[in-house]
Parts: structure tokens; sequence; C-alpha cells
């Protein structure tokens, strides 16, 4: 769908919920936010809209606030105890005046009753290496508020971005393993896990793995995992709350 054919219709973008469970106990601990668009005739993602390089960094920002709202206002209704992790993009954070807004945004919901500690934004990096120590500052300043903060795709871009890692300290690294299977052979996928497990440890992080889909997956990150640092993943589907 064209890109502002979403904008206009930005009403019908609606927030979806996707369970994060724990490795350990299988309960559910907390939803990332996915943005969809609804029709009369199906539901689609709009992931396509945020990793289109053509579409306007304000047009993003918009439509970010957007879905954030409407997923906060419906958390803060139900009374969740989980956590809600938020899909925040880099630019968001690396301008001043984009920056302010959203601390002044994630300040009006504690004051309507949103537990900060319980948010978690989920990073997408993007590969502008000026922009590192505005970003660094920025997560520092939000987690002085209890906010914590994930990476997205991490290992994707190998030791340069364990190097990232390092730098943001994150409190969660989440894995994308589809994107690994894609780069790596099988060694080579399982030493990065492994590697990253020993990064997350040093830093104090926890991992999140995106797209277990068997058993085998299963197993295999619980023993590279294991010992190691805490780990959670994701059920591959959505729900509305």
């Amino acid at each position: 769908m064209d890109p502002l054919d979403i904008m206009l219709d930005m009403e019908r973008v609606k927030p979806y919920y996707q369970p994060v469970f724990s490795a350990d106990s299988h309960e559910v601990v907390g939803y990332q936010v996915l943005g969809y668009l609804e029709t009369e005739r199906k539901r689609e993602s709009i992931r396509a809209f945020f990793q289109n390089q053509n579409v306007p960094d304000d047009f993003k920002v918009d439509m970010d606030r957007h879905i954030h709202r409407r997923a906060l206002d419906i958390y803060l209704k139900h009374n969740v105890d989980a956590s809600i992790f938020l899909i925040v993009h880099q630019s968001y954070l690396t301008k001043t005046e984009e920056e302010k807004d959203f601390v002044q945004e994630l300040i009006s919901y504690q004051e309507k009753g949103l537990d900060l500690s319980k948010v978690i934004l989920e990073i997408v990096e993007q590969e502008s290496v000026e922009e590192m120590d505005n970003l660094s500052n920025s997560l520092k300043y939000l987690k002085t508020f209890g906010v914590k903060i994930a990476i997205n795709d991490a290992g994707r871009g190998g030791s340069s971005n364990m190097d990232r890692i390092s730098t943001l300290e994150p409190d969660i690294i989440k894995i994308n393993l589809a994107s690994l299977l894609d780069q790596s052979l099988s060694v080579n996928y399982q030493h990065t896990i492994y590697s990253l497990s020993i990064l997350a440890r040093r830093v104090g992080a926890e991992l999140l793995f995106d797209g277990i889909e068997s058993n085998y997956h299963f197993i295999m990150h619980g023993e590279i995992t294991e010992d190691t640092t805490r780990a959670h993943f994701y059920r591959p589907r959505v729900k509305l709350l």
C-alpha cells in the first residue's frame, strides 16, 4: 500500500499485541506493540511502511506516536500487568525536539497511572555512526525515568554491531533468528548467539529471541544461553487487547 495512503488513513492503523514469553516459566512477561492497517477485507502489517527508505522520517515519527498513544491508552484501560514493548526508530531519539516531545508524552502517561518501569523501548538502529553519541545520551536520559531499553536485530552487523551494543548498554538484546539464518551457516549462527549471550551477561542485559518456530530452536537456544543470562521469546501471533 502507498505510504501516503496509509498516512491519510491513519485512523485505521491499530495497535496489536504480540506476547513475549519467559523461556523459564513460559508465562507472558510482556507484549510487543505492532501496527496493523485494518480494512473491510483484511488486516495488513505496516512494517513495510517503516522499512521504506523513501518514507520521510516525519511520517514515521507521526505514525509511531499514533500507534504508541493508542497502545498505551488500551494498556492502561485494561490495567495490564505485563511490560509493554514500544518500537522506536533511532531518528526519533536523536533529534532534540522529537526526543523532548517523546519524553513529555511518556510523563503525561505516567501521570495517568503508567508505570514507566514496565515500558520497554525497542530501538530500531540505523547505520549513522555520527548519531551514536546522541542516541547513547538519549537512552541514558530515558533510563533515569525507569524506562528499559531493548536493541533490535542484534548480531546482524557482526563485531561492529556488538561494539554499538556495548556502548548503548541495553537492558534487553533482541535476536532475530530468521535474519541470522539468512546470513550464517549453522556453526556461525550458534557462535553468534553464544557471543551475544556472553555480551548480554557482561552489560547486564537479557536476551529476547524472535523467530523460534520449533522445539529444536527452543532447546538449542536454551542450551546456548544456559547459565549466562535470562532469555525470553516471542510467540508468533498477534492479539488485540
